[in-house]
Order: structure tokens, then C-alpha cells, then sequence
């Protein structure tokens, strides 16, 4: 049995191909927004009647976990997508959920022989186990008072959740992230606030999240806009979360112990209508997940709106990252529209809206696939409000709620803290819409000098430049979205920081030195450096075709001489690599460039165009430039560009060997490291290097081991003689003629 899960890492690569209307406010429509997080804290409570096996509500924790010790809390996804809640590994130990050695814990473990292999997208299996009836409480990520300890301080006050619910854990050897599903969120109306974004650092990670509260089921006044929502079983055969008991108990008198089953929810279903190029598919059965960055559809539904993934390129590909691996490569599309029928005057209807094409289990049966699934990122500009009330089920949207804010700056300079640059007045903050658009004219820059932020930033050109700097190593904070588009550029200015959930390239360009904290999408252009410099990518890196890579070569130093990219996360490469050269440079044949860094490296460029021959070298881990022209550098066996002691080491771990390779150490190509190859690389030492290290002094410092009978000093006194003997043309004295 598999109880599917699903989420959208932020490692997005794209083509775009927009026209028409945007989502409502926003500029255009993001792929992938912030589903909602909150604080987790647990008690080990349960019924005092065994025949109850549905959760009960509370807002009062007691025998808070672990036990005699101050609450653990930690923080999870709110996942209306999932029917159960899940702890990973790490929470279950740290909750002390089993028994262990010392005080505190809980002895809530269940039965292993009733363990629930979990699948997601990827493939892979985890196995979890249900645990006995126990509590879990929830809050908003805006009730932490102080995210620097471990674990978090909150409002204790203001936890709503339930007890008497069996949730799952990894058994040893596995994890699983930390989750609450629909055991928990059937039992609450919930509000999701955009207009209250949470950003905060905790336990050496970044959490992104809009605020949330859980309130008493229909308790709050309905908006106005409201789309039907439909509530189904389920594999329990109800929506009312419950358990199913096993007989473990029956002889201990206690027969809630030791679940079969973990506490289901049942699943939430909303209906869209789909138009794309004259194919419509009206009243689409979605479920809806808050846990999901972006929206699904099947293959089968795809094919219906004209999008055949098998034949199609698509208008984008994403990778997925699921709670048991990954999917490289899946595609999506842009549908021209996507109306929800609303209880309001009009429909909400929007435009050019990506959809990931991918088939999901149903996890009303576990084996069916879904039609599609709804992701946060068609609502990432509203309060939301999900209402799952038997008789009254509804999604609620407010209206916009983020205010759109304008570039407007009188000069061709304006600084982005002054308020009289944008349209309405106040100082840019991550409740704002940052449209930084070029009017018209010349083209424009918009300084940031000092740390600034925003919820959603769009950058674009209109026939002349619109260039976003960010200067004085200062970081620009984005809490959803930073989208770049065509004649639209961010530069970054003494090792400044952009800091966003993703950069998506789609046309425009990123370029300068500094760091991108977050994933980077590009259909653009990376040029790192003005002349030389380097850009790190804290995440993931994808180019797709339409994406290129500008490299400047002026030296041999990476990052300072010639540009680098160095990324954290995983890359995916295709598009075109362009290489330059600057300052009169001219590489030596063969000499190396590496121009990328990454955890792994997958694809290869579709062009390349370069100011000289070269090959492009994948290791998996770094992309390297190969010089096929010019001449060959005496003595640069690691071909660097530089004479130097690296290239003594291999001459001396190969002294005296017979080998085949310039790299080894054999530099006149005889087959073997001797003296003459020492004086070719003694000719030519400091080449490349600042400063210019003296030979004698480098190689009687460096405590080569380097096996000649005579000493050290008596190789570098006679080393020079005995090779210009060899050129004197007289014939070798024997001992024989002594």
C-alpha cells in the first residue's frame, strides 16, 4: 500500500513562451511559489475510550514531548495533498516518540509488522511505521519568538491541534520529511496569509512560508470569492481522519495500541476548466495540495489540451523531488487558460498557466492516476482560506492582496529605497509586487546600496535596458519569485546577494560578482564578472536551449582572471557557451579553465562558440576548458597556465619513471622524468604565478623526494653542466679511459 507524495523542488529549468493576462496582480505567472510551514509540537495523549479511533480536538497540550523535559517543537509542511501526518527520523528521536535509554521518552512506538510502504515521484520506497494514539499541535511560523535556538521558542498559546491520532516515522535507516496532512487539516477551517510572508533562518536552513492560522470549522466569515471544493474518502472509506485498531491490544486492555493503520484524512478536490488553442476540457477533478510549489497535470489530461509529451518540446521541464528520489527532466507547458467557476460576480480565470505534466497516484486507491493536482503557485498574490466543512466545503480567495509597485524614477538612476521612484508611496518590503520595468528611452538603472526586499520581483527592458544593480555587497531579498525578462538585467556589484525562492532567466540577464541564494533558472544569460569575475549559486543551476553562458578568459586565475560559476546544488546544461578572451591573452595549447563547479553536472552545451579552439571537458563535478590552440607551456604539467610547485610535485612523484604523458612529468617526450624534463621546467619556473618564486630556493623548500644518488644540492649544482655536456658534442668519458 503507497500513499503518494509528491513535491516540486525549486530546481526548475524552463523555456517561456508568454502573451496574454497575468495572474491577477502579478506581472507574470510564477511556476512555483512558497507552500505554507508551521511549528510541529507533540503530547502522548490519547482517548480514555478505546472504541475511539478519530482525533480529538484541542488547543491545551499536556504530557508535551518528551516527557519530563521542556517541548520539542519543530517545523513541518502544511500538505493538504498527504492523508496522514509524518515525523522524519531526526523529529522522531528528538520527540523521543519510542524507548530509549534516560528520561523522556514517550514509549508511543507501534507495531513494525504493520509498517506502510510510502511512495512518492522518483520512484522508491520508504518504510514507515504507525505509531499508538498520540497529539500533535500546530501554529503559524509568524508565533515563533526565537528561531536561534534549537529547538524553537513559539506562542504556546496559540497551538490548535488534535490527540488521539496515529501518525507515521521512518524506520531506522530511512527518513521521510515532516508533514501535516489531511489527519490534522480536516479538522480546522484554515487561513494561509500571503500577506504576512515569513522568512527566518532555524537549524542551518531557510524557511520561506506565508503565515498560517487554524480556526474552528466554519467559524470564519466566508470571502466572497469562493470555488466549490469536494471532500473524498479516504482508503479507510471515510473523510473523518481515523485509525484502524489492531488486536495487539485486545490482551493488555488497551486496544488502541499498536495501530494497523495510521490516522487518514480524507482528500480535497477542487474542478477547473481548461482552454488551450481551441481544446477545452471543462470540470477537471484536481486535488488540492498546499504542500505542492506548482501545478499537475496527467499525461492523459495534457494530451487532451493538445500537449503530447511524448512528441512535444515541451515549454519547460522542471525536476521533481519526492520523499523517496527525484525525477529528472519532466515536462510542462504553458496552457493559454485555466477558470475556476467562484460564488463572485466573475470567475477567476487565469492566463499562461504552467502546468507540470506528470502522472500522480491517486490517494483515494493508491493505484489510479490523477487528473491533475493544485499547487500554490496559482494563488501565491491572495489569503487563502480552505474551509473543509462537511455540507459547506470551499476554497477561499481573497482578492489581491499584495500591492503592485511600479518603477517610476524620474533620472535614468533612481535608488530602490526612495520612496517617490515607485508609483505609490512607502519603502519596498516582502509585501510588495517589485515591477521594475524601463518606461521607455534610454536605458535605466535601479541601485540597491543597501539591503533591501520584496515579495515578487520582474525585471524587463522595453526597447532599451532596465538594469537592477545591487551594490555595495548589499542583499536584495525576494520572497517569492524573481523573474527576468527580455532586455532585463541584474547586476551584482562587490560581491552583493540575491536572495530568492527562484531566479527564472527568461530572456533577460544575470551578470556581475556575488552570490544567487536560491535556484536559477535560465533561458537567458549568466556573465559572470564585468571583465572577470565570479558568480556562486547557493542551490541549483538549469539552461536550457535558449539559455546562454558567457565566459571571459584574461588569465589563469579562476574567478579573478577568468569567469567562474560556481554552483552548491545539482546542474543541468544545454544552450550555448560563449568564450572570450580579454586583455591580450593568449592560453597556452592545452592549458585548463575550470569555469564550473557543481555537485553533479549533467547535459552538454548544444553550441559552442569561443575566440579560440577548445574542448568542453564534463568530470561530473566541474566543467573544463581545454585549450586546442597555441603553444605548449614547458614545465605546466597540471597545464594551468602557470610553472609553479604544483607541477614539481608530479615531476617529482614521477622521478626518474618511464611514462608517456606531459602531464606526468615528461616534458621533452622521451618517456622518461630525468634531469632534462627538470630543465625545462627550471627554464620556464614562475610563469603564470605572482609573485615569481626563484627555482633553486622553491625546490630545495618543497622536500621533494626525488631519488638521484648524488645529494639535492649536488643536482642543482651539476644538473645544469651534465645537460650541457650532452650538447657539447664530445663523446662520454668512460671509466675504462680514466
Amino acid at each position: 500500500m503507497q500513499f503518494p507524495r509528491w513535491r516540486l523542488a525549486p530546481m526548475l529549468a524552463m523555456l517561456y513562451a508568454l502573451a496574454g493576462a497575468a495572474l491577477a496582480q502579478m506581472p507574470v505567472v510564477p511556476i512555483a511559489s512558497n507552500s505554507p510551514s508551521v511549528v510541529l509540537g507533540m503530547d502522548n495523549r490519547e482517548s480514555a475510550d478505546d472504541l475511539i479511533n478519530t482525533p480529538i480536538l484541542s488547543s491545551s497540550p499536556s504530557g508535551t514531548l518528551p516527557l519530563s523535559a521542556s517541548p520539542w517543537y519543530t517545523i513541518a509542511t502544511f500538505d493538504t495533498g498527504a492523508p496522514l501526518t509524518v515525523i522524519g527520523r531526526d523529529e522522531y528521536l528528538a520527540f523521543k516518540v519510542g524507548i530509549g535509554a534516560g528520561a523522556g521518552h514517550a514509549n508511543l512506538q507501534g507495531n513494525p509488522d504493520y509498517g506502510l510502504a510510502i511512495g512518492g515521484a522518483g520512484g522508491g520506497v520508504v518504510y514507515a511505521t504507525p505509531s499508538d494514539p498520540l497529539g500533535t499541535y500546530i501554529t503559524g511560523l509568524q508565533n515563533i519568538t526565537n528561531s536561534s535556538t534549537v529547538p524553537l521558542s513559539i506562542n504556546a498559546g496559540t497551538l490548535k491541534g488534535a490527540y488521539n491520532q496515529s501518525i507515521v516515522y521512518p524506520e531506522a535507516g530511512d527518513d521521510l520529511p515532516t508533514l501535516i496532512g489531511t489527519s490534522l487539516s480536516l479538522l480546522y477551517t484554515t487561513t494561509i496569509s500571503y500577506s504576512n510572508p515569513q522568512i527566518l533562518e532555524y537549524d542551518g536552513r531557510t524557511y520561506r512560508s506565508p503565515g498560517l492560522s487554524l480556526h474552528t470549522l466554519g467559524s470564519v466569515t466566508p470571502p466572497a470569492r469562493r470555488i466549490e471544493m469536494t471532500l473524498a474518502p479516504s482508503q479507510l472509506g471515510a473523510v473523518q481522519p481515523q485509525f484502524f485498531p489492531s488486536f495487539d491490544g485486545v490482551f493488555e486492555d488497551d486496544l488502541n495500541q499498536n495501530p494497523f493503520f495510521p490516522t487518514l484524512g480524507g482528500s480535497m478536490f477542487l474542478y477547473a476548466d481548461f482552454s488551450n488553442q481551441g481544446n477545452d476540457e471543462n470540470d477537471v477533478e484536481m486535488i488540492l495540495d498546499t504542500g505542492s510549489q506548482a501545478t499537475f497535470v496527467s499525461e492523459n489530461m495534457a494530451a487532451s489540451l493538445g500537449f503530447h509529451v511524448a512528441t512535444d518540446t515541451p515549454d519547460f521541464v522542471v525536476r521533481l523531488a519526492g520523499v523517496t528520489g527525484t525525477a529528472q527532466d519532466v515536462p510542462g507547458f504553458f496552457a493559454d487558460q485555466m477558470t475556476f467557476t467562484t460564488t463572485a460576480a466573475d470567475n477567476l480565470t487565469l492566463y499562461n498557466v504552467p502546468l507540470v505534466v506528470y502522472n500522480l497516484t491517486d490517494p483515494r486507491d493508491g493505484i489510479n492516476i490523477l487528473d491533475g493536482l493544485i499547487g500554490m503557485n496559482l494563488f501565491a498574490d491572495r489569503d487563502v482560506t480552505i474551509n473543509p466543512q462537511n455540507g459547506n466545503p470551499y476554497l477561499g480567495l481573497s482578492d489581491p492582496v499584495l500591492p503592485l509597485h511600479t518603477w517610476n524614477a524620474p533620472g535614468l538612476n533612481g535608488d530602490w529605497a526612495t520612496t517617490t521612484n515607485w508609483s505609490s508611496s512607502g519603502t519596498p518590503d516582502l509585501t510588495w509586487i517589485a515591477e521594475v520595468v524601463n518606461p521607455a528611452g534610454a536605458a535605466r538603472n535601479a541601485n540597491v546600496n543597501a539591503d533591501g526586499q520584496a515579495n515578487y520581483l520582474h525585471v524587463k527592458g522595453n526597447g532599451a535596458a532596465m538594469d537592477l544593480r545591487i551594490n555595495n555587497g548589499s542583499t536584495l531579498t525576494v520572497f517569492n519569485a524573481a523573474i527576468i525578462e527580455d532586455n532585463g538585467y541584474v547586476t551584482l556589484n562587490n560581491n552583493s546577494t540575491l536572495d530568492a525562492l527562484t531566479l527564472e532567466l527568461r530572456g533577460g540577464t544575470l551578470r556581475g560578482s556575488g552570490t544567487v541564494v536560491g535556484e536559477v533558472l535560465s533561458q537567458g544569460t549568466i556573465s559572470p564578472g564585468a571583465s572577470a569575475g565570479l558568480i556562486s549559486i547557493e542551490g541549483s543551476f538549469d539552461q536550457l536551449t535558449q539559455g546562454t553562458l558567457n565566459i571571459d578568459i584574461g588569465g589563469n586565475d579562476a574567478g579573478s582572471e577568468y569567469d567562474l560559476l560556481a554552483v552548491t546544488g545539482l546542474v543541468a546544461i544545454a544552450g550555448t557557451l560563449d568564450v572570450d578572451l580579454f586583455n591580450g591573452y593568449t592560453p597556452y595549447l592545452h592549458q585548463l579553465f575550470t569555469i564550473m563547479t557543481a555537485t553533479d553536472i549533467d547535459g552538454d552545451f548544444d553550441t559552442v562558440n569561443s575566440e579560440f579552439a577548445v574542448q568542453v571537458i564534463n568530470n561530473g563535478t566541474s566543467l573544463v576548458l581545454r585549450s586546442l590552440a597555441g603553444v605548449l607551456l614547458g614545465g605546466d604539467a597540471n597545464y594551468d597556465g602557470k610553472v609553479n610547485l604544483s607541477d614539481l610535485q608530479i615531476l617529482g612523484d614521477n622521478w626518474q619513471g618511464t611514462v608517456t604523458a606531459y602531464e606526468d612529468g615528461d616534458f621533452t617526450g622521451d618517456g622518461l622524468v630525468n634531469l632534462a624534463d627538470l630543465q625545462v621546467l627550471g627554464d620556464n619556473w614562475g610563469t603564470g604565478t605572482s609573485p615569481d618564486l626563484a627555482f633553486d630556493q622553491a625546490l630545495a623548500a618543497s622536500g621533494l623526494n626525488i631519488p638521484e644518488p648524488a645529494s639535492m644540492m649536488l643536482l642543482l649544482a651539476t644538473g645544469p653542466l651534465l645537460l650541457r655536456r650532452r650538447g657539447s658534442g664530445r663523446p662520454p668519458r668512460h671509466a675504462a679511459a680514466r
